[in-house]
């Protein structure tokens, strides 16, 4: 059996304490000493290359024939709502007006507005198809067994 108590001893090391063929410290050297050259010549050519490409930036202003002629004029005021309520309000009286008159919408192709509640109740009248349930389906499904297919109670075929 196994004792948790007792002491265990690490194996011995083999022949020294450390591995001989580690890798060589000139090597490392080398390779650092050739990044850090390798870098300092990379940023002498790009900053090189910004002075030649700052010498050639020219400003050329071009006339373009749609383009407005001096500074665009300075905005008039803040284009902030003012009366978010009243805007709101007036708006929503608007909808209402237009959900319940009638009125032309496009008087050359003969579109026209009805209320909505007359156009509802000509939707009613049209007698749309109802949907037909399989027997049993009700249940699974969850919809109701009696579908009248958009038509008030008592309007039934």
């Amino acid at each position: 059996m196994h004792d948790p108590n007792a002491r265990h001893e690490p194996p011995p090391a083999p022949e020294g304490l450390h591995e001989k063929s580690d890798v060589g410290l000139s090597g490392l050297v080398t390779f650092g000493v050739a990044l850090m050259v390798g870098v300092a010549v990379v940023a002498v050519f790009i900053w090189l290359l910004f002075l030649a490409f700052r010498s050639l930036n020219t400003t050329v202003v071009r006339d373009y024939p749609l383009a407005p002629a001096g500074r665009p004029p300075a905005p008039q005021g803040p284009a902030l709502q003012v009366k978010p309520r009243e805007d709101m309000k007036a708006l929503r009286e608007q909808e209402e007006r237009l959900l319940g008159t009638y009125g032309w919408v496009d008087q050359a192709s003969g579109t026209v507005r009805i209320p909505i509640d007359e156009a509802m109740r000509r939707v009613l009248l049209m007698e749309l198809p109802a949907r037909t349930e399989v027997e049993g389906s009700a249940g699974q499904s969850g919809r109701p067994r009696d579908v009248s297919g958009g038509r008030p109670p008592g309007t039934e075929r």
